[in-house]
């Protein structure tokens, strides 16, 4: 049943292109060329544009210390909000990373460890 609709299609094509002038063909065969070229540069800038997205956990070993990352699906890996919060105030569970560089930059300590000044 698909090659006989495959044919009929086939043969609707030849009969449309003997129906027309070797210009119009020329014009059609360009507009398509054109689409695609179109369509390609839409999908380059969609790929280009769309946020990575974590595919796994996993742990980021620095000196003596495992910190938790995510794997993004580019190969990335990247330090949750949590993690580096925890990471720099040695307090767990923790997310308020503003509280933290906030008094960071006041001069201030931070919750259990002095900010990044002192």
């Amino acid at each position: 049943m698909k090659d006989e609709i495959a044919k009929a299609r086939s043969l609707g094509g030849r009969a449309r292109a003997k129906s027309l002038s070797a210009e119009r063909r020329s014009e059609i065969g360009r507009l398509g060329g054109i689409g695609k070229k179109a369509k390609a540069l839409e999908e380059r800038h969609a790929r280009a544009t769309r946020l990575p997205e974590a595919r796994y956990k996993g742990v980021l070993s620095l000196l003596d210390v495992e910190i938790p990352v995510y794997v993004l699906d580019d190969g990335r890996r990247v330090i949750g909000r949590t993690a580096a919060t925890e990471m720099l105030t040695s307090i767990k569970g923790g997310g308020a990373l503003e509280k933290y560089l906030g008094a960071a930059r006041s001069g201030g300590p931070g919750k259990g460890r002095e900010g990044p000044s002192g």
